[in-house]
């Protein structure tokens, strides 16, 4: 008899952990702070902080977008969808602690959705596209294998081999400030 008893007891310790721990999630999931922001200017939704990720969808300029979060370095919002926009892109309200309304009367406003991305061929290699405008002769490269974004300065061991397609997303910059605030990484040689 003892032993169902203990059973017993255990049970309904787990249960009431289990009830417990219900309740602060709740707690805490109710009282985090949205903020409410507008799109500025058309923008690609990532699926992580930084232009390397994967473009999971579009968001045009005056979408309403719920901001739950951003990145460590604040340059990054992550969005209740769960993609990231960056935060330039974004004006923002004032904190709410909770998300606007799913449903309701009237029309309700444009919001930012995903869209199917195309990815451009790679079976050739590309040609030159773009020319560097005056000055700005730092060159951002996406690697084909990994997609990452790279940048090289003048002097750099792949300077020269590098071409710069605009059909891939490559780019020039006119500083590596403005390289790295665009989520790029300095080549390594």
């Amino acid at each position: 008899m003892t032993h169902y008893r203990e059973f017993a007891r255990r049970l309904l310790a787990a249960i009431s952990t289990g009830l417990l721990a219900s309740l602060l999630f709740v707690l805490v999931v109710s009282a985090q702070s949205f903020i409410d922001g507008t799109v500025l200017k058309n923008a690609n939704l990532r699926a992580g902080p930084g232009t390397n990720y994967t473009i999971v969808g579009t968001a045009k300029a005056g979408n309403l977008v719920l901001i739950i979060d951003e990145n460590a370095a604040g340059t990054w919002y992550h969005l209740d969808g769960g993609q990231w926009i960056a935060k330039f892109l974004v004006a923002v309200a004032e904190p709410t602690t909770t998300p606007p309304p799913t449903s309701g009367p009237g029309t309700p406003p444009p919001t930012a959705t995903a869209t199917p991305r195309v990815e451009p061929p790679v079976t050739t290699p590309p040609t030159a596209t773009a020319t560097p405008p005056v000055e700005c002769l730092i060159k951002g490269n996406v690697s084909y294998n990994t997609g990452e974004r790279i940048y090289h300065v003048p002097g750099g061991a792949y300077y020269d081999a590098t071409v710069i397609n605009s059909a891939y997303g490559e780019r020039w910059f006119c500083s590596e400030s403005d390289a790295q605030a665009a989520g790029w990484r300095r080549s390594s040689r």
